[in-house]
């Protein structure tokens, strides 16, 4: 993930910035974290019979939280400065 993000911030496709691009990819990663990621996590848990709680991960939480930025790396509307992220 980490790689895939640098390289949308360092080489953005004609026609969009490197924030602009990266914002891109995150919301991608957001909408398949629950199917990709803990999906996964939680099969791994559960077949050694425990079961996984990740309160912060609530769908709604991440969607409310991530509907306060358009997410062009200006952090003046409330939102993640993503240039300071990315450097």
């Amino acid at each position: 993930g980490y790689g895939r993000h640098r390289k949308a911030y360092n080489d953005p496709p004609s026609g969009s910035t490197g924030a602009q691009h990266l914002a891109a990819e995150l919301k991608l990663d957001f909408e398949r974290l629950w199917v990709r990621n803990l999906g996964r996590d939680d099969r791994v848990i559960s077949d050694h019979g425990k079961e996984a709680r990740f309160p912060f991960l609530d769908e709604d939480v991440v969607h409310l939280l991530s509907s306060r930025s358009d997410g062009d790396g200006n952090d003046d509307d409330g939102g993640l400065p993503l240039d300071l992220i990315c450097d």
